[in-house]
């Protein structure tokens, strides 16, 4: 088995163990939903907005647990390349699954995996391939609560498998978002 397939079979088992951890928290949560010393949270909506100098990435969050101090997401990702040379005009679209561990009310740290459809310029003809890249980001970061439904987020990551067709440019991301909480 050469290095690629070994790679790629290693993030999808990674990614596979993910959901499952994801599956199996929230399946604990509601199983002790009637704890007094656990309180189940509503499902909530949230996006993140990330803007680099050449591109734009929007990502829409369903929050499919929140528990105590615990939050398990799923995410759409949608990056539009506006002033980059090789990927001008060109779109990045993808899935991505995120965990949250917060030391208080706003400080956290989270996992993210992103499984993404992008462009990749083929230089020999220079025309456009796609090709799926999956990114594991590391990351910590801040809430402020505005009411009791809303409130917004600044995360910082860190893109621990990076490469050079990577769809971020820089191995470090900040992203700020909006949640509304549904109940």
């Amino acid at each position: 088995m050469d290095v690629k397939k070994l790679l790629t079979h290693f993030r999808k088992k990674l990614c596979f163990c993910l959901i499952l951890f994801l599956l199996n928290i929230n399946n604990q949560a509601i199983a002790q939903a009637d704890s007094s010393c656990f309180k189940f949270k509503p499902y909530s909506l949230g996006f993140d907005y990330h803007l680099q100098i050449n591109h734009l990435d929007f990502s829409p969050q369903l929050y499919i647990l929140q528990y105590k101090n615990i939050e398990g997401l799923v995410s759409l990702h949608t990056l539009y390349y506006f002033n980059n040379t090789d990927r001008k005009g060109k779109i990045s679209y993808g899935v991505g699954a995120i965990a949250r561990y917060f030391f208080n009310k706003n400080i956290y740290t989270q996992v993210s995996y992103q499984y993404l459809n992008i462009p990749i310029l083929q230089n020999f003809d220079m025309t456009y391939t796609r090709a799926m890249k999956a990114d594991i980001f590391l990351g910590i970061g801040y809430r402020q609560e505005f009411s009791t439904h809303w409130h917004a987020q600044l995360t910082a990551m860190y893109n621990v498998n990076y490469k050079d067709y990577s769809p971020y440019e820089s191995k470090v991301l900040l992203k700020a978002g909006f949640v509304y909480k549904l109940k």
